[in-house]
């Protein structure tokens, strides 16, 4: 009996451990996942080309944060393997570091979006005013108009061209391009503040001056821009991607050393078996027949089970996640550990089906990619005719993306104003030119109170 009672002993313990190393390889795998879930909630972050739908993306990290600590904590209420503790302990500060990080990535792409919308509105704006510009300058009668207008032609080129290339840039993110960006804003500028110094007319100097202003707005926007890019690409090497990578080996490593205590825990109960039967020989045949009962249920129920579930966790460690998991509805220590080698094969499906997920991901960025620049050569085309003088050109409207399509539908609306807007004018330049003085535009041109206030007919 005493000898027994050492053997049941020895199980007992056996069982306690497998319990402890299942209830580890349950919380780890629920962890595996939910790091998957930061995994996409920072790739939706970094595809995000709105405020809101940065807002969106961002929306889920507070709860990830939550239940991945809680999966920790409870790991570590289990964890008897000293190395386990401590990779348990380093997992929680990497995951609280990897969350901070894509909570700060979140915010660079808001103020990203931010910026981008400001410099749409502000093309915007530049052509709506480089037209009432050459309308002044037309009306001033300036003896220097024509160069004056050829300035800002040149100007305008210089423009367009840094525009071109800053939308090439964010779909590309070519450091060329950036560059050429700087130049062409740079070019635009140093055309327009030498004809401040130049004009005396104080209804063209205001007009040039607001162009100057767009200008230096649109030269922020893109310093903006670039130091926000620039911030993001550090934080996704030196942090994003090394604490991922490390959160994947901890979790893994923690998991592997849980499934090996498992098979310790099942080798214990075995050998304790195979004892009790050879020293129940001595203690009599009565003691043999019930040692001998005792060990064949614990070897029936306990032992076969653990050990047939730790092979099947090398398997799926190896690959193979289409393996059945057997005793999963039994509510003992090996109904837990059946349970948590289904959760882990579930984990290695959803695991695989996240790659791909992102594989799908990467080729419809690159797909997006390659349709924004498409849309900005087609705008690029147009620009340029429209630089020659040309108004008559349209860039194709129809694009995947909704933000494009608004896009070139805004830079066919404006070409299509400017080009009525030229006709219309031209026609009045000719009937004053024919000693027509009654000719008017009506164009509905909308200019600052003071330049009203200046206006020649004013003064008349």
């Amino acid at each position: 009996m005493a000898s027994q009672f050492v053997f049941l002993n020895r199980i007992d313990g056996a069982k306690e451990q497998s319990d402890r190393a299942a209830a580890v390889i349950k919380s780890v795998l629920t962890l595996d996942g939910i790091v998957g879930e930061a995994l996409i909630a920072s790739r939706d972050v970094r595809l995000s080309i709105t405020p809101e739908q940065v807002a969106k993306a961002s929306a889920p990290l507070a709860d990830i944060r939550k239940a991945g600590l809680a999966e920790v904590e409870e790991a570590l209420t289990h964890a008897v393997i000293p190395a386990n503790r401590e990779r348990l302990a380093t997992i929680r500060g990497q995951f609280t570091g990897y969350l901070d990080t894509v909570v700060e990535m979140a915010a660079l792409q808001k103020a990203r979006a931010e910026a981008l919308g400001q410099q749409i509105a502000l093309t915007g704006e530049w052509e709506f005013k480089l037209v009432q510009t050459r309308t002044i300058i037309a009306t001033s009668l300036l003896p220097e108009s024509d160069r004056i207008e050829s300035r800002l032609s040149d100007a305008d080129v210089a423009l367009k061209a840094a525009r071109a290339a800053m939308w090439r840039s964010q779909a590309m993110s070519d450091s060329v391009l950036v560059a050429s960006v700087g130049l062409g804003l740079k070019n635009a500028e140093s055309t327009i503040s030498p004809l401040l110094k130049q004009v005396d007319d104080a209804d063209v100097k205001e007009a040039l001056e607001g162009l100057e202003k767009i200008v230096h707005g649109l030269q922020a926007g893109m310093a903006r821009i670039a130091e926000v890019n620039g911030t993001q690409q550090k934080l996704l090497t030196e942090r994003s991607t090394p604490l991922r990578v490390q959160l994947r080996d901890g979790v893994n490593a923690v998991r592997d050393a849980a499934v090996a205590r498992s098979r310790d825990a099942s080798g214990v109960v075995t050998t304790t078996i195979d004892f009790a039967q050879t020293v129940g020989i001595g203690l009599g045949l009565v003691a043999m027949l019930i040692l001998g009962a005792v060990a064949f249920a614990a070897n029936r129920t306990i032992a076969r089970p653990i050990a047939g579930i730790s092979a099947i966790f090398g398997r799926l460690a190896s690959g193979e996640t289409s393996v059945t998991v057997p005793f999963t509805e039994r509510r003992d220590e090996v109904g837990d550990s059946a349970r948590a080698a289904l959760s882990f094969r579930d984990s290695l499906v959803e695991a695989e089906q996240l790659r791909a997920a992102e594989k799908l991901n990467t080729e419809r960025q690159q797909a997006r990619a390659a349709e924004m620049a498409r849309v900005v050569k087609d705008v690029a085309v147009v620009v340029a005719a429209a630089s020659q003088g040309d108004f008559s050109q349209r860039a194709d409207e129809n694009s995947s993306e909704a933000e494009l399509t608004q896009l070139v539908r805004d830079v066919n609306q404006l070409n299509a104003i400017v080009d009525d807007a030229t006709r219309e004018f031209d026609g009045v330049l000719a009937a004053l030119a024919n000693g027509d003085l009654c000719a008017r535009s009506s164009m509905p041109w909308r200019a600052s109170s003071s330049s009203r206030a200046r206006s020649p007919t004013s003064r008349r």
